[in-house]
């Protein structure tokens, strides 16, 4: 009854307010690459190989329907599985109680209801990695040959799901070194996992191939990012407090309490402490020696065991302790859940409507960066059929820096357009400073084609910036208010 409570909390706040917002570009890319009318090698290869079951399960899913609604309700459905799922891993590390309110308190975070509600593989990948460790701690139990087969099923899955499911794989490998278990059962479990990483060899094959330029965008993390993204985790900073507190008053009860057999004779401590520790190390070290790849949204695997730990503390507490900590951590999670809903997200929709309700035929549109002409064609095919009319000659450069070199006849194609609507976008504190360089070097060279002509109209949108450079004489700028910079790494 329990863990159908917490399915029923995750699905109510995964379903509230679920079309508020307008898609953004990755949602956007989601719909695109996920299409009906992609082949099936189109799908799985959309982004060499990451969120390919994901994408795979869209694919499925858009044939019932294609609304905003619809294709974010997947991702919900995904999450709602999650804190069940948390309930039958985690009983079997941290007992029943401890589980059981572990699964309450993810279901409740607000960083988990944001990715709920996001038409991405995030929440898929968050049940799938629970899922594998559930199967990962009950091959350590029991030597039932179907439990390995499972195993290393599922964490396939999680692998052609996102990349950093290896995380995932790696503190699976790390509990098997450390824990005191029967010989045969290691090596079954190691069989399994090495089953489901060769299984995997093709994602990382394509992934070597892509290099490291999807990740241009991320900054370097620094010990700020990094304080920063504990807080994001947990969904505030009060949330955040109220979580080490809790962890803390459960590492003092375990200190006081006599050594005894636990999981695989590790303590359920150790078993969280390498689930959380092992993939933050891991990234932190990718991105210090490699590439950075410190994303918040990347490291939603890490939030399992640290609902678990808050559970574990929770259950230490004596009844009125318990009721009075379950009180106040719901109020400071329904805090950050309203933070959470009202955080907006870039208003394609506005703007798509904007350029629709005021374009012209013979119009062009160039987008900085080009990228962008995906989420803004995504909210332009859902505008009403009587406001939408076709989209501009899509005139964008296909150049790569640092020479900008454009397409044969491009500047003079630009230059020949009576009325050219340029669509930017607006970026906030979390992209790396030198990718935002190039995208405003890009800028100037759009304008510098444009030629001579009056000042532009313009529209300011959350995250968007929209102008229309027409020859000739145009009646002044209609400016809409300026939103407040947000700070979005909660959303995103």
């Amino acid at each position: 009854m329990g863990a159908a409570a917490a399915f029923g909390i995750a699905l109510a706040l995964g379903l509230f307010h679920l079309n508020a917002k307008s898609f953004w570009l990755d949602e956007a890319f989601s719909v695109a690459a996920a299409g009906v009318h992609n082949s099936l090698h189109q799908v799985l290869l959309a982004d060499a190989g990451n969120f390919a079951f994901y994408y795979l399960l869209l694919h499925l899913w858009l044939r019932a329907g294609d609304g905003d609604t619809w294709v974010r309700l997947l991702s919900v459905l995904f999450a709602a599985a999650a804190p069940p799922l948390l309930f039958l891993a985690g009983r079997r590390i941290v007992g029943s109680r401890a589980a059981l309110l572990g699964a309450f308190v993810m279901a409740c975070n607000p960083f988990f209801v944001s990715y709920a509600q996001e038409a991405r593989g995030y929440s898929l990948l968050l049940a799938l990695s629970i899922l594998s460790t559930y199967f990962f701690i009950l091959g350590l139990q029991t030597p039932a040959r179907a439990v390995k087969v499972a195993y290393a099923g599922v964490t396939t899955l999680m692998l052609y799901t996102h990349l950093f499911g290896v995380w995932v794989v790696a503190w699976h490998a790390v509990i098997l070194m450390l824990a005191r278990i029967d010989p045969g059962r290691r090596g079954s479990l190691v069989l399994a996992l090495f089953a489901s990483v060769v299984l995997g060899l093709p994602l990382a094959h394509y992934a070597a191939g892509r290099g490291t330029t999807p990740l241009a965008w991320v900054p370097a993390p620094t010990w700020h990012s990094v304080m920063s993204f504990f807080v994001v985790l947990a969904g505030g900073g009060f949330v955040l407090a109220a979580y080490l507190v809790l962890v803390a008053a459960g590492v003092e009860h375990a200190l006081s309490q006599p050594a005894r057999e636990q999981t695989g004779r590790m303590c359920p401590w150790a078993v969280l402490g390498a689930w959380c520790g092992v993939p933050l190390v891991l990234t932190l070290l990718v991105s210090i020696a490699v590439q950075p790849t410190f994303v918040p949204r990347y490291l939603i695997i890490v939030l399992p065991p640290v609902a678990l730990a808050v559970g574990l503390g929770l259950s230490t507490l004596r009844p009125k302790a318990l009721a009075a900590a379950c009180v106040l951590l719901a109020l400071l999670s329904a805090a950050g859940l309203q933070h959470a809903y009202a955080a907006p997200k870039d208003d394609w929709r506005d703007a798509a409507a904007t350029v629709a309700a005021r374009q012209l035929v013979g119009d062009a549109i160039v987008y900085n960066p080009p990228w962008l002409a995906v989420p803004f064609e995504h909210a332009g095919r859902r505008l009403p059929r009587h406001v939408a009319p076709q989209p501009p000659r899509n005139l964008s450069p296909n150049w790569a820096p640092p020479h900008f070199d454009s397409p044969p006849g491009w500047r003079a194609k630009v230059r020949s357009a009576g009325r050219v609507w340029l669509i930017v976008g607006a970026h906030g504190p979390d992209i790396r400073a030198s990718f935002l360089h190039e995208e405003r070097i890009e800028a100037e060279e759009i304008v510098r084609a444009l030629g001579p002509r009056p000042q532009p109209m313009a529209w300011f949108f959350q995250g968007i910036r929209v102008y229309l450079y027409a020859k000739g004489r145009v009646r002044q700028p209609v400016r809409a208010a300026r939103p407040s910079p947000v700070r979005r790494p909660n959303v995103r």
